[in-house]
Order: C-alpha cells, then structure tokens, then sequence
C-alpha cells in the first residue's frame, strides 16, 4: 500500500496528493496496481522506459483516484483529451485534476477550478540552460542569487506548471514574463512542487474572472452560474448578435483582433481563456 502526504490551501477547494519519496512505495504493489490504469494512461505509461518513470506513472494515477474520492467522491471515471491535449474527466468536466513526478516524487492536484502543477528535482545551475528558457530580467535575478540552483528550479515550475494549467506546450511559455501569475510553492530538500493557479489581468483578478465579468456586463448574464465548463451557446444561450457584442467586447477591452476562424472555435468558457491568455501574452 502507498500513503500519501496532503497538502491543502486555505480558501480553495483545492487538494495535492503526494509522495515525497518513491523508493518507499513497494514496488510489487505499484506493479499489482497496472491493470487500474485506463487507456489513456496506459499509453502514457508504455512510452516510458525507465523504471522509475512507469512507477511514478502509476502511482499518479492512484494518487488521482484516491483525491476524487477523498475529496469529490468520485468513485468512476473516464479520461479523455480537450482539443489542447489535456486530460480531463469526461463525466465530470467540472472537476479539475494536475499530475506531474521527478526522481524522486509524484503529486496530483484536484481542484474545482483549472489548474497546473510540477514538480522538479533540484540539479546544479547551468546558465546556458537558463539563456534558453529564462528572460532578461529572470537571468539578472539568478545573477544576484545566493542559491541560483533552486531558483532555477522555482522559475522551471512555474513556467511547467503555468502551461499545464493552460494546456500549452511549455516551450511557448519560454522567456515570458509570468509576474501576472498567482503560483504556491513548496520548497523540499531536493525538489520543488508549484500549483499554478491562473493568469492575474488587473491587480488579483484571473483571466477566467474577467471573461466571466465581462459576459455579465455585456450580455446581461447575472442570473447564470457560469463555470469554466459552461456552454456558450447551449447554457448561456447566446446567439450571434450576442456573441458579436461578446467579441467586441474582448476586443475592446485587451486591444487585440480576434478572427473569425478563431471565434469559431469556442464552445465553453474555458476555450476563451485559454485563447485570450494565448493572445495577450
């Protein structure tokens, strides 16, 4: 059997199940364990070859189950992929998971808002590596830091996990200025675990905040309880009118273009999000 840490914020429903240290775990338990994993993660799994890697890809999977439980008594589910390639629960898409493993550890989070997490070991600092994925700014701060090696790996979290909470590949987040971010840290003797928590526009507001701000006012949606999963068309009942003045809006407010290509590809509200944290960025 495996017992796992838990580690909660206060004000969020939100929850991190992890293992601080795989070599604990039994391995024929973790090996009994493979026959749990549906197709999805199978996958992953199989295109692993290291031991340690297969194991932490089980035990993330366990760490899912045991949180949706826990937390959201979730007792079945299916994962299946958004049109970003991010896993999420086709029963409950609502219902918001994260998982991520190093050498050494394994984490998931559940959380009823979208979210991202990683998790890195700490390894020696090397500046080439950091010209590569750090900005002007990120690099004079490891220039004037005690300890530039676990600052290193704070900023490599950060960027991981604000892409996963995205659904992006994190190359497209490379030297990008993410101080608009709001990130919880937890720094361990050999590694770092950072949930990202959304994008900040103006002061602590998130991106999903504002899109739903603005909805509200443009539209005159109060009476919705609108969700990052909520249908635009289907629950919220826009029609084309609507949803021009509903572009306009965006438009307006973060002074870019959006196409008609583009406008075509949103269903629910998180495909905005996602969309104008791309855009504005």
């Amino acid at each position: 059997m495996f017992n796992p840490e838990t580690l909660s914020i206060d004000g969020a429903n939100l929850y991190i199940y992890l293992i601080d240290n795989l070599q604990l775990v039994n391995d024929g338990y973790v090996a009994d364990s493979l026959p749990r994993l549906p197709v999805l993660r199978r996958e992953k799994y199989e295109r692993y070859r290291d031991h340690t890697d297969r194991k932490a890809c089980i035990l993330a999977y366990l760490l899912l189950e045991a949180g949706l439980k826990e937390r959201f008594e979730i007792d079945s589910f299916t994962l299946v992929c958004n049109d970003y390639g991010k896993p999420y629960l086709k029963e409950y898409p609502r219902i918001y998971f994260n998982i991520t493993h190093c050498q050494t550890s394994v984490a998931c989070v559940v959380a009823d808002f979208e979210i991202g997490v990683d998790i890195e070991y700490i390894r020696p600092f090397d500046i080439n590596i950091a010209r590569q994925i750090c900005g002007e700014n990120e690099l004079r701060r490891l220039s004037e830091a005690d300890d530039p090696s676990k600052l290193f790996c704070r900023m490599w979290t950060e960027k991981e996990s604000y892409a996963k909470s995205l659904g992006i590949d994190a190359a497209s987040v490379f030297k990008m200025d993410l101080s608009d971010a709001k990130f919880i840290h937890w720094e361990r003797e050999t590694y770092y675990l950072t949930v990202c928590l959304g994008t900040k526009i103006n002061g602590d507001i998130t991106m999903f905040e504002k899109v739903k701000e603005i909805i509200q006012k443009t539209l005159d949606k109060n009476e919705f309880a609108i969700t990052a999963e909520t249908d635009i068309l289907e629950e919220l009942g826009v029609n084309s009118l609507e949803l021009a003045e509903l572009i306009y809006a965006f438009e307006d407010e973060f002074k870019i273009n959006i196409p008609d290509r583009d406008i075509a590809k949103f269903r629910i509200i998180d495909d905005i999000v996602i969309y104008l944290n791309k855009k504005i960025k």
